[in-house]
């Protein structure tokens, strides 16, 4: 698994043309007609903490003396009650739910959140400095949230937030590469620089190479059952390796040539059982227009299947809830259920921007832009 001269080239390449990318996606989103759009740029920070690397520093907020936010709320909604959890949020994009509580971060103004999941108020957990743009990834495990930042395209960090506390702490840093997608079994953490997937401790200790990818576009992963599964930003294919590493699986066929996706934070795929679903967008050329599709496949890559598509819509968050695929409609605004084996679609809930969702338990909770909300459909 050793890497060219010529590898190398490409790989520093990769990251100024994401930094393209992700401008032609909002340049995209202004066309459709979407104007609320993330800063990525949080207020500036004004206390530093020294990482576990001692030649990196983490940027923070000093602690916050109450928590923030609004109290809960409900609403009814036609199709379903929905219970705003969070609301007065700035382009809350990717959540994760865990243990009693939401949390999210804000790409507007930089904050790592939680809410308990009845509601109540805000906290932040921290406060992203103003030279640390783009949150790829966040994943909750005892009492620490770990996440990915990338600085500028040309840097990444993984980052420990201990929940009671708030301290945060880097147990990883690149000066080269930026970090994106994360997710946790019981002693590792694993997360993506550039095509390399890496494995180290919880506590950051032994950071290994496990595998190297397909592309250099390889954005988000999850751990289920033995496995590290793996989505690819730019052609919409998922793969697994095993946490011991070796050789990468490819469970599905690419969907598109390299292309923009449109919503960079979230996770956009979901494991559930022996089953795998995600949503993809893509730039079609030919129409001059985006395609989206809901899909799905095994988890030994049997039985690939396009749910849904369409040129209509934005497709987001992606989880499974009472037999059906859930997913998110930005552009119409409705979080969609679909039956596993395809069909059209079913309207949820509507009148939000929705961006990302999760279920647990008998509850599906979603980011909104503005808001974080709970539905009992």
């Amino acid at each position: 698994m050793s890497k060219s001269g010529d590898d190398k080239a490409v790989i520093s390449f990769h990251f100024f043309a994401t930094k393209r990318s992700l401008i032609f996606a909002v340049t995209l989103l202004l066309i459709l007609g979407i104007t609320t759009l993330p800063s990525h740029v949080a207020a500036a920070a004004s206390s530093t903490q020294t990482a576990s690397n001692p030649s990196v520093t983490t940027t923070m907020s000093p602690k916050e003396s109450a928590l923030t936010g609004a109290m809960v709320s409900s609403v009814e909604s036609s199709s379903g009650n929905v219970t705003v959890l969070a609301s007065g949020q700035s382009f809350a994009e990717p959540i994760y739910v865990y243990n009693g509580y939401v949390y999210w971060y804000n790409f507007g103004n930089g904050k790592l959140n939680r809410v308990s999941e009845q509601g109540g108020k805000v906290e932040t957990l921290f406060t992203v400095g103003s030279s640390l743009e783009d949150l790829y990834g966040l994943v909750v495990q005892g009492n620490y949230v770990y996440w990915t930042l990338s600085q500028g395209g040309c840097c990444g960090y993984l980052e420990r937030t201990e929940i009671s506390t708030r301290d945060t702490t880097t147990l990883y840093s690149s000066r080269e590469f930026a970090v994106f997608g994360i997710t946790v079994d019981k002693s590792s953490v694993f997360f993506v620089m550039d095509d390399s997937i890496v494995k180290m401790s919880l506590t950051g200790q032994n950071p290994t190479i496990i595998a190297y990818a397909p592309s250099h576009y390889v954005w988000q992963l999850t751990y289920s059952s033995g496995y590290v599964y793996w989505y690819d930003l730019c052609t919409g294919q998922i793969g697994k390796v095993t946490p011991s590493g070796g050789d990468l699986t490819l469970l599905s066929p690419a969907l598109a040539d390299c292309v923009t996706e449109v919503f960079t934070g979230i996770r956009p795929f979901d494991v559930v059982g022996t089953k795998i679903y995600w949503t993809f967008n893509f730039f079609d050329s030919n129409i001059g227009a985006y395609n989206n599709s809901v899909d799905t496949v095994s988890t030994s890559g049997r039985g690939f299947q396009m749910l849904n598509s369409t040129s209509s819509d934005i497709y987001g968050g992606v989880s499974y809830y009472n037999g059906n695929v859930i997913f998110v409609d930005h552009r119409s605004h409705s979080l969609d259920a679909i039956p596993p084996t395809g069909g059209t679609p079913t309207e949820i809930v509507s009148g939000y921007k929705f961006i990302d969702c999760s279920v647990l338990n008998t509850q599906i909770y979603a980011s909104a832009e503005t808001d974080i909300l709970r539905i009992n459909a």
